[in-house]
């Protein structure tokens, strides 16, 4: 029993100290504001304990009827206690003991009753309190008031009055439960919401069979596309068998299981915008297990002697086990003509579109002569959405007429690349569609073929493959651009290099990059300058779905500028009349003197909201900590929101702050700090300033949370599309190093803030490739069997940091991570930059005009003559231009935010 009595002290008490307002000015209560209300006063009663009754539910007796307490307590009433005399009468022969003993069990007696009292007030206080004294005035005295009103009693009034469930109410309520359900919010949220439509049905005195319910559950689950395989197996099972209870397993294991098995591309950083087809197994009693959704049983075209069109792939009917492969046809039909030499292909997401009105690009397909277009043009989506065009450019096919080539590259365009083929009709081309094929001829030349696909059903075109550059004199080894036996062996064609790098810094802003490179934060990277950047920028879809932020308003505005007229009076206007006096600039001079950066020691935290998916850590939320002085971002991985594992996280970052001689002396923090976590913040001296409630732009936090979030997805999505998205947390140490290495440090503004706290960067001891690229890992000869395999399949998530030239990597078989020296690379968004004679050229060309550009004698007591300085000079322009050639034609350098161009 509480030892609190007063009803103030109760109501402190309760796990609900303010009950929810059951209406406010433009609603009345309802069903369900009036469940609400009585589910949270209950709550407060029943954690009221007490020894009446059955002594199992506390004061629960206060705030329902009779007959519902004695359906729970089997049957024992509860009787309220009576108020026990001031000054009890002894009896005369009484002994002493007894009368201790008596007065003991009557100031026991009277606490239970000031107890019992106490809470009638309480209970009675929050009720007025949620409820608004119109709907409950009719029950007051006109002088007492409510103060002889039990809480039974105003509860009993509202339920009769406003707790009818009219028709209005099920129409809502069948909404509510049909609503979408979105991951990775939790699967038991939707189970919930099926769970109190169906018991908002039954008080309305109906009932719903659960396999209706389950049916309901079943189809939130379908629109969203990621339990493919679960749902066919549910739709499988028989009718009898799809219980509400059999659903919530089923989905529960299928939920579990995609957490484990979702990939960057089914979680959208790949194909965001891209419906998704499955690719199911069908049956034809025929041909077998087939792939093709048109071919089952009941469609087959080429159906065998008894066949039976009813057999499926669950009850075969005696047919074929085999499975059946479709190949399109690859013979070519009689009277073909001939082909183009050199027959361009396109990508398999080349879409042949009748109803394209030219031919629109995504940024991956072959295509030359590349220009920016300002202002581009305008395209509607099936979806409605509209995007638009950044380049002109022509399809690399040189048999075609150049009306016929022009393109426009749209890189918000990710379902595929559409060819009009309305387009190349209208100058001269011929298209032929078959069941399998297409094919376009000019001037009964083959220019362009492809095939269907059994999946799609759309036909799509072969890629073109772009003409090999003549050879040339100087041969250098070939290396197949899928491999490498090392990052640092791999000097690339510069755009390769470049793109390259730009995807193992995790697709930054182009113009952050640059600016990094410039201030020399970056000094041992791979030789990249910023104008070699600019002059090869990455065609980088990830650094635009990272970083692409809404267009800036009022920009080349339309609304005309407000001008002053003649006809205002001048004294109207507010003129400062005290202008402050603006300080002349300052005087270049020779004079150097010290200065020194203040250390603040200013940190600022705050929570992210939940990721995707759980990790296979556990890890489920980030904690980001940013410090002032050093300009870090630092972020830490939590398995949720609770107090204790935010203290836990924020003392792993105060470690490292501490660790790296920043030890946090001031913490800003929002207004939801934990008990435990402002204790440790004292326990270390540390100051901290909680935000205002709901004015979170006080903490910088938030905005540190934005550039780490951009940053991130633009590394999720330059991952492999089939990286296991349960390991993000491993791609964390990363994301944290890269991020860093490009912001420069307040307290030594000629170091980045990595630097700051952890030292310079070496490239060349550490590499780094972009995360998640699929790798063969080496299995050293001590470890692997005998007629074992050499590599095993793995995941690139990061460079080991305390060794030399090694990498994390996540090994498939085993689960678990390993540091390893050899790796073989297949990279899927970028390619291995690899060798060539031109490149060794170049390089070497670069490296003598930088020599000439800048000679050092080899004694400062013999210095170059003017005739030695006037031929060095003529050398390095020579070099210079040879390394450097101008391109008119080179587009400019993509940005995320698209903006128009200012004149």
């Amino acid at each position: 029993m509480t030892t609190k009595s007063t009803p103030k002290d109760l109501i402190d008490s309760f796990p609900h100290s303010k009950l929810t307002p059951i209406a406010t000015a433009t609603t009345k209560p309802d069903y369900l504001s009036l469940h609400q209300l009585q589910y949270e006063i209950n709550d407060n009663a029943e954690t009221l304990s007490s020894t009446l009754g059955d002594g199992q539910h506390g004061h629960l007796f206060l705030v329902i009827s009779e007959p519902e307490y004695l359906a729970m307590t089997d049957g024992v009433p509860c009787i309220p206690p009576v108020q026990p005399p001031f000054d009890p009468v002894h009896a005369a022969n009484a002994t002493a003991p007894q009368i201790v003993e008596a007065n003991r069990q009557n100031d026991k007696r009277q606490k239970l009753f000031d107890l019992y009292h106490n809470a009638i007030k309480a209970f009675r206080n929050q009720l007025l309190e949620a409820i608004p004294i119109e709907y409950i005035e009719s029950l007051g005295h006109p002088t007492r008031g409510f103060n002889k009103v039990s809480p039974l009693e105003i509860l009993s009034h509202l339920w009769e009055n406003f707790g009818k469930i009219q028709a209005s109410d099920l129409i809502a309520n069948d909404e509510r439960m049909k609503a979408a359900w979105h991951p990775p919010t939790p699967i038991q949220q939707l189970f919930q919401q099926l769970e109190k439509g169906n018991q908002f049905i039954i008080a309305s005195g109906q009932v719903m069979d659960e396999r209706i319910i389950a049916r309901i559950g079943y189809q939130i689950i379908e629109k969203t596309g990621l339990f493919d395989l679960a749902s066919r197996d549910w739709r499988y099972k028989d009718e009898a068998d799809k219980t509400l209870a059999n659903f919530k397993k089923h989905f529960q294991k299928a939920n579990k299981d995609l957490a484990l098995t979702a990939t960057s591309s089914s979680a959208g950083y790949h194909t965001a915008n891209q419906s998704t087809v499955t690719k199911g197994k069908l049956y034809c009693w025929t041909h077998g297990i087939v792939h093709n959704t048109k071919h089952t049983s009941a469609t087959c075209e080429k159906q065998a002697l008894g066949h039976k069109t009813g057999a499926t792939l669950h009850d075969k009917q005696g047919g074929s086990t085999k499975t059946y492969q479709y190949t399109p046809p690859s013979s070519v039909a009689p009277n073909t003509p001939p082909l183009a030499s050199s027959p361009p292909f396109f990508p398999p997401d080349a879409i042949a579109d009748t109803g394209c009105t030219g031919h629109f690009l995504s940024t991956n397909i072959a295509h030359i002569h590349c220009q920016p277009t300002v202002p581009g043009i305008n395209v509607v989506l099936p979806d409605g959405r509209t995007i638009t065009s950044s380049h002109i450019t022509e399809l690399n096919i040189p048999s075609l007429p150049p009306a016929a080539r022009t393109a426009h590259i749209f890189p918000g365009l990710s379902n595929g690349s559409l060819i009009s083929i309305g387009q190349l009709c209208d100058h001269g081309c011929t298209a032929t569609f078959t069941s399998d094929t297409v094919r376009i001829e000019l001037n009964n030349t083959v220019v362009l073929r492809g095939g269907r696909s059994p999946y799609t059903r759309l036909w799509t075109l072969d890629s073109p493959v772009t003409p090999n550059p003549p050879a040339t004199e100087l041969h250098a080894p070939v290396h197949d651009k899928n491999f490498a036996n090392h990052l640092g062996d791999h000097s690339g064609t510069l755009a390769d290099r470049i793109a390259f790098v730009h995807a193992s810094l995790f697709s930054p802003q182009l113009s952050t990059w640059c600016k990094a490179i410039d201030e020399g934060r970056l000094t041992t990277f791979p030789d990249i300058t910023s104008a070699q950047v600019k002059r090869h920028p990455p065609q980088s879809v990830p650094m635009v779905k990272g970083h692409l932020d809404q267009q800036r308003s009022n920009l080349r505005s339309t609304k005309p500028k407000v001008t002053l007229s003649a006809s205002v009076d001048p004294d109207d206007i507010n003129f400062d009349t005290n202008p402050v006096v603006q300080d002349p600039p300052a005087a270049r001079t020779q004079f150097l003197y010290a200065d020194f950066a203040e250390v603040t020691g200013k940190i600022f935290t705050d929570p992210t909201g939940r990721f995707v998916t759980t990790s296979s850590s556990g890890n489920a939320y980030m904690l980001v900590v940013y410090d002032y002085d050093s300009n870090f971002i630092h972020v830490e991985a939590m398995k949720n929101r609770t107090g204790p594992e935010i203290l836990s996280a924020y003392k792993r970052a105060h470690a490292m702050l501490s660790s790296k001689g920043l030890r946090p002396q001031l913490q800003h923090l929002d207004n939801e700090a934990s008990t435990a976590l402002q204790q440790f913040m004292s326990s270390v001296d540390i100051d901290f300033q909680l935000a205002p409630p709901h004015v979170h732009r006080r903490n910088a936090a938030e905005r540190a949370i934005r550039t780490f979030k951009n940053h991130f997805i633009a590394g999720l999505c330059s991952t492999d599309k089939n990286f296991p998205l349960h390991l993000w947390d491993h791609l964390l140490p990363q994301a944290i190093m890269t991020l860093n290495l490009l912001r420069g440090s307040r307290i030594n503004p000629n170091l980045s803030s990595w630097a700051q706290l952890h030292g310079s960067f070496d490239y060349n001891c550490t590499p780094l490739a972009p995360p998640g690229i699929r790798v063969l890992v080496h299995e050293k000869p001590t470890i692997r069997r005998t007629w074992a395999p050499h590599a095993a399949d793995g995941w690139y998530v990061g460079p080991a940091m305390n060794h030399y030239r090694c990498y994390r990597v996540w090994i498939r078989e085993t689960t678990s991570e390993r540091i390893s020296d050899t790796l073989t690379w297949f990279p899927s968004q970028v390619k291995m930059p690899s060798t060539s004679s031109r490149d060794t050229i170049v390089a070497a060309a670069h490296d003598l005009a930088h020599a000439l550009a800048h000679p050092s004698p080899t004694s400062p007591l013999s210095p170059l003559s003017v005739h030695e300085r006037e031929a060095l000079s003529q050398l390095s322009d020579i070099f210079s231009k040879a390394a450097n050639p101008v391109d008119s034609s080179l587009p400019v350098a993509p940005t995320a935010t698209l903006r128009p161009l200012e004149n």
